[in-house]
């Protein structure tokens, strides 16, 4: 009886050391990709500036604006998936867009997206995993 009470306690002990931080790490991935993805891909474009000046940081928020355009968004979410990918288990994955006109956009400026960005991105999400 005491070996399966220590061998059980060793079973829930790798559990908790490895496999919980691993899936919780993975799931945490996979929703900021999804994030990603759908916040670069409503943002509206004129110029496609908007579009890559989605930033993704790790433990703390991008700063500054770049200068780059990207006109259907593939090369922005495939750096930031880049970065995603290096997320520790329950670190914070921060997902940014700091040009001074991107408040405009989320509240609906733009005909490309009248219902916002981020908070459309987000109904959507919550309206998939249910």
């Amino acid at each position: 009886m005491a070996s399966s009470l220590r061998d059980l306690e060793a079973a829930l002990l790798r559990l908790a050391e490895r496999e919980i931080p691993a899936a919780v790490a993975e799931a945490s991935r996979g929703l900021a990709r999804d994030v990603l993805e759908g916040v670069v891909l409503r943002t509206p474009v004129r110029t496609g500036r908007a579009r890559a000046n989605w930033q993704v940081g790790l433990a703390r928020p991008p700063e500054g604006v770049l200068e780059a355009t990207d006109r259907d968004g593939r090369t922005t979410v495939a750096r930031g998936a880049a970065v995603i990918a290096r997320a520790r288990p329950f670190g914070t994955i921060w997902i940014a867009n700091n040009l001074p006109y991107i408040g405009v956009l989320e509240h609906g400026s733009s005909k490309q997206a009248p219902r916002g960005i981020v908070a459309a991105t987000l109904a959507s999400l919550v309206a998939r995993r249910r």
